[in-house]
């Protein structure tokens, strides 16, 4: 049988500091119960990777199919240029953000770039 640690949690009561699931992994079979195997679900560690806000967006003055977008990642600095080719958003919209130095799956390195003379960050 597959339980979650979530579906654990609604029946009882956990204490974030004392039973991580790690933790609970090891302790359960101490108390027990078999565990066969353990499964860490969720976004795997991505770092430089955060949730933006879209300000604003334009079209690109160059490209057809690429908007510039003005997102804030809740940094103090201004907002940042981001060239891109979706197009299934709009203003206010939260989207998760690659920041320069995010390395992406397949190895794909994120940095500061012009795409058809717009500045990308």
């Amino acid at each position: 049988m597959k339980i979650s640690y979530n579906w654990l949690k609604n029946y009882i009561d956990l204490d974030p500091i004392d039973h991580s699931p790690d933790v609970l992994v090891d302790t359960l079979p101490l108390l027990g119960f078999d565990i066969e195997t353990y499964e860490k679900l969720g976004p795997p560690n991505m770092p430089n990777v955060v949730v933006g806000q879209v300000t604003s967006y334009q079209a690109h003055p160059d490209a057809d199919r690429l908007r510039c977008c003005e997102v804030s990642t809740g940094e103090e600095s201004a907002l940042r240029q981001i060239v891109c080719g979706a197009k299934n958003f709009n203003s206010g919209d939260k989207v998760m953000v690659a920041l320069p130095g995010a390395v992406l799956p397949g190895d794909f390195k994120i940095k500061k770039s012009k795409l058809r003379g717009q500045p990308s960050e």
